[in-house]
C-alpha cells in the first residue's frame, strides 16, 4: 500500500504498473468513502487519479461493443 503512489510516476514506463495503481487508488477511496466522512476529498482524489489514465486506456474502456462490430 506505500508503494502505490510511487507507481504513477511510472508513466512511460509500466503502463500496467500504472494502471494497477490508478484502480487501487480508486478501490481505495471508494473504501474510505462508504465508510467515512470524507466523502468530498475522496472525489477529488478519484478525479486526480483519473488523469493518469492515457487516451487508449480510457477509449477501450468506453467504447461500445456495437461501434467495434463493422456492417
Amino acid at each position: 500500500l506505500f508503494i502505490l503512489p510511487f507507481r504513477f510516476g511510472s508513466r512511460f514506463i509500466f503502463r500496467r504498473s500504472r494502471l494497477t495503481a490508478v484502480y487501487a487508488n480508486i478501490a481505495l477511496m471508494l473504501l474510505i468513502q462508504f465508510t467515512g466522512n470524507y466523502n468530498f476529498f475522496n472525489a477529488l482524489t478519484i478525479v486526480i487519479t483519473c488523469t493518469c489514465l492515457d487516451d487508449e486506456h480510457i477509449e477501450s474502456v468506453i467504447r461500445s461493443p456495437s461501434s467495434s462490430s463493422s456492417s
